[in-house]
């Protein structure tokens, strides 16, 4: 059925048809050539990788770029270990300074065993002999 080819041939006699001679195909065919000739080609876009000096100019960049940034880690690393060991020493120093606070108050409290106020006793004691014996 649609397997085979269909051999039949159609032939349409066109009394309208326009001859055209030789030289008219020559001059427009001429005319063509010279306006494609005349417009500019359209620039090639590279689909390739970039030229090598782009990648030397980018790998330039990048290095430089890291080596700022490496530099400024290093100098944020220094800045803190110099912040860091203040901040030790103070913590030292006043740790020193309390611990010497309560030596002291300690060293205070063993070297007066007496309860307190014993010498005002004392003398409301005087005091109290004497309204005695005036009184």
């Amino acid at each position: 059925m649609g397997g085979s080819q269909s051999t039949r041939k159609l032939s349409v006699d066109n009394e309208n048809a326009i001859q055209v001679s030789q030289e008219a195909i020559d001059r427009i065919q001429a005319q063509l050539q010279a306006k494609q000739a005349e417009q500019p080609q359209p620039t090639p876009q590279y689909t390739a990788p970039p030229p090598p000096y782009y990648d030397q100019r980018k790998q330039h960049e990048y290095a430089a770029e890291e080596a700022y940034w490496a530099r400024r880690i290093e100098n944020l690393k220094r800045a803190h270990d110099k912040i860091n060991s203040g901040m030790h020493i103070e913590y030292q120093k006043t740790l020193k300074e309390a611990n010497e606070l309560f030596d002291m108050v300690k060293d205070d409290k063993m070297a007066s065993k007496l309860p307190p106020c014993q010498e005002e006793k004392a003398k409301v004691r005087y005091m109290d002999t004497l309204y005695m014996f005036i009184g």
